[in-house]
């Protein structure tokens, strides 16, 4: 049972899949902000609005010297409109086996059998992320946390979580 209908779309994974693997549950990423990336846009706004202050003010006093700001700028870019904007091509695919996520171009995967714990951040709107397998690590002193692999931004996230959920049961 191979229920695949000739989606390009979803492809990506298709040569992956064992004789008997098959799609449970297939989505897209909404291209809306999620849990942690709610706190990104802020930060981004007041980011990109010095650094656009700070080059426009180096550039009348210094001319050249307002170069320098363009990088911020970009970072400023990135973090408001950027990564929801990169993001929002990631697919997902949930099978009997793995959950595949194909995001830049690139495909990775996790089986079922050795899933981490998840964690779900759903929206009232029903969008929301599952992050699997949370971990912490320290850098410079300071206590960071990281993640194994993640669900983000897609819809109906407690039906995603439900599958996922039945999948390791049987």
């Amino acid at each position: 049972m191979n229920y695949y209908e000739n989606n390009a779309e979803y492809g990506f994974c298709q040569s992956f899949f064992a004789p008997d693997e098959y799609i449970l549950w297939r989505g897209k990423h909404t291209g809306k902000a999620v849990g942690n990336d709610i706190a990104t846009v802020p930060v981004g706004i007041l980011f990109l609005t010095f650094a656009i202050f700070w080059t426009v003010t180096a550039t009348v006093i210094g001319g050249a010297f307002g170069l320098f700001g363009l990088p911020f700028i970009a970072v400023g870019a990135y973090l408001v409109f950027g990564k929801r904007a990169v993001d929002r091509g990631t697919k997902y695919v949930i099978t009997n086996y793995k959950i595949y996520r194909c995001r830049r171009g690139r495909v990775d995967m996790i089986d079922l059998e050795t899933l981490p714990s998840m964690r779900v951040v759903s929206g009232k709107d029903g969008i929301g992320s599952i992050y699997f397998g949370e971990h912490h690590y320290y850098r410079g002193g300071d206590r960071r946390y990281g993640m194994v692999f993640s669900i983000d931004s897609v819809e109906n996230i407690a039906e995603v979580q439900r599958i996922i959920s039945d999948a390791i049961r049987k």
